[in-house]
């Protein structure tokens, strides 16, 4: 058996290696001083950090930084608002738009043109069977230029007419007039692909001479002198919806001139006297 120096000589192994304290393989703080390396001076001590007094150890520890200021003690930011420029500042690049007919205000539009186009009932398959519900289309105008068209659905027949009339005023768009009583051209519109209708404007005298839906939608807008025929499918729902799609493709006098350049002038009410 050899003797016990012998054996201490030997390398450990890799488990005496671990459980040997950091002490044994620090090099001398004589070699790290003169080495060209910065090492902070925990790694200098040549005492073992878990071997200091308590005492060395705090006085070791790097100082900590200060703690923030809480919420409420924090002094808030000076809150300083970004000047506005003032509207005259920015240059008027574009020209003034023309005016626009905007739609009437629902709630401003004086007493009401309502009238029931259709009624019929309903009805809807489902997993627990037929739901039967009423639907009904309304017409509603002020009679002045301004006219809407209203569809509702409910289980009574008074409560779909209610919601009709509330969706038709909703819908309330101004309709252009000539001298307040005809159209200022002929129009022509297919709806669906399946109903045209045709509106004709007539001289003063001549009344309304259309279809019974047309005619009552005519009534609502105020529309005095007009002729019209309808072709294709009548259903009452198609005929409003083409007739209401109609008086809104008209073009007035000024719109006309305004996207040709020229200037309008209206030869009958100048120089013939036309009443308005």
């Amino acid at each position: 058996m050899l003797p016990r120096v012998l054996s201490i000589a030997r390398p450990p192994s890799i488990a005496c290696v671990s459980s040997l304290p950091s002490c044994v393989f620090a090099p001398p703080r004589s070699a790290l001083a003169s080495s060209s390396l910065s090492l902070p001076d925990r790694f200098l001590s040549s005492t073992p950090t878990h071997l200091q007094s308590p005492e060395d150890s705090t006085s070791q520890q790097p100082s900590q930084p200060p703690r923030r200021q809480s919420f409420n003690t924090r002094q808030s930011r000076p809150q300083t608002t970004p000047a506005v420029p003032e509207v005259s500042a920015f240059p008027s690049v574009y020209p003034t738009p023309p005016s626009v007919d905007l739609p009437p205000n629902p709630t401003n539009i004086g007493p009401l043109y309502k009238r029931l186009i259709h009624v019929r009932r309903v009805v809807r398959q489902s997993r627990a069977g037929k739901v039967r519900r009423m639907w009904a289309m309304v017409v509603v105008g002020n009679r002045n230029g301004a006219a809407g068209v209203g569809e509702g659905k409910a289980t009574e027949l008074n409560a779909a007419v209610q919601k009709a009339i509330r969706r038709a005023v909703e819908n309330m768009a101004p309709v252009a007039r000539y001298e307040n009583r005809t159209l200022w051209h002929d129009v022509e519109h297919t709806f669906n692909e399946s109903t045209r209708v045709r509106l004709w404007a007539r001289a003063p005298g001549h009344g309304l001479v259309a279809n019974p839906h047309v005619h009552t939608l005519l009534t609502a807008c105020g529309v005095h002198d007009c002729a019209s025929k309808v072709t294709g499918s009548t259903n009452p729902m198609n005929v409003v919806k083409a007739a209401f799609e109609a008086l809104g493709k008209q073009k007035t006098a000024d719109e006309v001139a305004r996207a040709r350049g020229r200037k309008v002038v209206d030869v009958q009410r100048i120089y013939y006297g036309g009443s308005s």
